[in-house]
């Protein structure tokens, strides 16, 4: 029978406390959207170089698992979220400017007035905050779903089951980077360890 600790852990939870108990460390480092992989896409992005590595019991620097690039959409922005006194309208030019300052920067932004300035507002880095970091959970489970690659035995396979078309060298690079991952990880934390990261990602 479950405690009451574990009926009432997340999803989220349920996945960081997986990852402890392999010894998982995620260090990830901002990258600005103008110089990430998405630089060309018309929506911006927040983006990061995550590094995953693992800290094995009697060891005392871990070691590094795998790193990999990892993005989340501009709806995970604060600014995006944010109030429309603060920063308009869903649509507004203020919102946008300030979704794509903290696309750049890395850090919560604020918007003021200024009539001295050509688009009628000034966007400023908000002192104090930390960084933009990606939830551990959600880079976890992301590294997981990639590696399901390897339960496909070819390519043709693997882009059948999400819809690629096959004849898509996009696709192939996609296969290739999402099954150097899964064969990274799964040499990281070994056949039980991934099967433990895949039941605690499962529903989320």
């Amino acid at each position: 029978m479950q405690n009451q600790a574990e009926i009432a852990e997340t999803a989220g939870q349920r996945i960081e406390r997986t990852a402890r108990e392999l010894g998982l460390i995620v260090e990830s480092v901002f990258v600005p959207f103008s110089r990430s992989r998405n630089a060309a896409e018309k929506s911006p992005s927040l983006n990061w170089r995550v590094i995953l590595k693992i800290q094995s019991t009697g060891q005392g620097t871990a070691r590094k698992v795998l790193e990999t690039d990892y993005s989340v959409g501009c709806g995970h922005c604060p600014a995006y979220r944010g109030s429309v006194k603060a920063f308009g309208s869903q649509n507004s030019i203020m919102r946008d400017g300030a979704i794509r300052a903290e696309c750049e920067t890395g850090r919560a932004v604020w918007v003021f007035d200024s009539a001295s300035h050509s688009s009628g507002y000034t966007v400023r880095t908000l002192e104090g905050h930390k960084p933009l970091m990606p939830e551990t959970a959600d880079v976890i489970a992301s590294l997981v779903m990639d590696s399901d690659v390897i339960d496909c035995a070819t390519f043709e396979e693997w882009a059948g089951n999400l819809g690629y078309d096959t004849d898509s060298r996009s696709a192939e690079k996609t296969y290739r980077a999402c099954l150097e991952i899964a064969l990274a990880l799964r040499n990281g934390v070994g056949e039980a360890g991934l099967a433990k990261l895949r039941e605690a990602c499962q529903d989320y």
